[in-house]
């Protein structure tokens, strides 16, 4: 199975071990949410948009993020220029059952990069 964002991930960088410790305690929930990342990222591109740019104007914010590249908790992604797509890969695992959650979680995350398979 794929997802954008292993809630469990015991391998994860420190960056995104930090992001999961932080949106655990903001959402006073044990275990946090796999699609509250994407919400995060879109929110960081825009700022090192309008950070690039000096600006908050559309058409200046627009351009500056033209092949941008840009922090996020799982390590750096790049908005392309030709086509807008952030080169954003996927984690992929075996969704199993265990006694240690209330849920299925992935197992041997792997996280694949999407840039050998975007052109």
């Amino acid at each position: 199975a794929n997802a954008y964002d292993p809630v469990i991930w015991p391998d994860a960088p420190e960056a995104h071990k930090k992001y999961m410790t932080a949106l655990r305690a903001y959402l006073k929930d044990e275990y946090g949410s796999s699609w509250a990342i994407q919400g995060y990222e879109g929110i960081l591109a825009l700022a090192a948009g309008i950070k690039k740019a000096n600006s908050f104007d559309t058409e200046k914010v627009s351009k500056a993020m033209l092949d941008l590249t840009f922090e996020t908790p799982i390590g750096p992604q790049t908005i392309r220029a030709k086509d807008h797509s952030a080169d954003r890969g996927q984690f992929w695992g075996k969704i199993v059952r265990t006694d240690k959650y209330p849920f299925p979680v992935m197992e041997n995350v792997a996280y694949t990069d999407s840039k050998p398979f975007m052109d």
